[in-house]
């Protein structure tokens, strides 16, 4: 009789430890592969965000690939602007670039390329809006001025870059020593802007713009 209990208890035990060898194996096959995630609810690992297109503040400058001429002059100017006072540009979800008054005025395309490129290399969004068009589109914010009958307007979570000629400041032809006079600035508030005045700069006879000369620099 107790042959007849002890070869089912062992047969049992002989099952059991089959079993567990096999879900030991496939536990160990499965720790070597790539786990399966679904959603990310409670996982140890998700995938890093992407990063933004450009390099970090700190770093060189992006060339500019595609922007030549006057708009590699621009791009130079916007980003030596940006090394001014940099406070202001501290929190920028966008960057709204202006040249609708530029002394030489370049293509749609060519303003949008040469945005893009800037505020991308910034972490941030590219425009080509006027104050005006900021204005329309709700990017200003209206705040009265306390003990006034004045409303304070500011860019909360941007920052305007401009670069302006006045008639008469084009002289001469592309790769004849063409020389342009202009004034470049950074505005968010009526006292938070920064400026350069009296620029210069001359083509060469090969029509590449070069350095430029700054005669002045505002703050407000």
């Amino acid at each position: 009789m107790k042959r007849k209990i002890l070869i089912p208890i062992a047969g049992i035990c002989l099952l059991a430890l089959a079993v567990f060898g096999a879900y030991r194996v496939d536990m160990e096959r499965m720790a070597k592969e790539e786990p399966v995630v679904f959603g990310t609810w409670g996982c140890d690992y998700c995938p890093p965000e992407e990063a933004p297109q450009g390099k970090a503040d700190g770093e060189e400058p992006p060339a500019g690939d595609g922007l030549g001429g006057a708009a590699a002059l621009y791009l130079s100017v916007l980003n030596d602007l940006w090394e001014k006072d940099s406070g202001l540009n501290s929190g920028v979800d966008y960057i709204s670039v202006d040249l609708s008054a530029a002394p030489i005025r370049l293509t749609a395309e060519e303003c949008t390329h040469l945005a893009q490129t800037f505020a991308a290399a910034h972490g941030a969004q590219g425009l080509t809006l006027t104050i005006d068009e900021l204005d329309e589109q709700g990017y200003l914010t209206a705040q009265p001025l306390e003990g006034t009958d004045q409303v304070w307007r500011s860019l909360e979570n941007g920052i305007l870059f401009r670069i302006t000629g006045e008639a008469g400041d084009l002289e001469g032809q592309p790769g004849s020593g063409q020389t342009i006079r202009f004034t470049a600035d950074k505005w968010r508030s009526p006292l938070g802007a920064y400026g350069f005045s009296d620029c210069t700069a001359t083509c060469d006879a090969g029509g590449e713009w070069g350095g430029y000369s700054i005669g002045g620099e505002f703050i407000s």
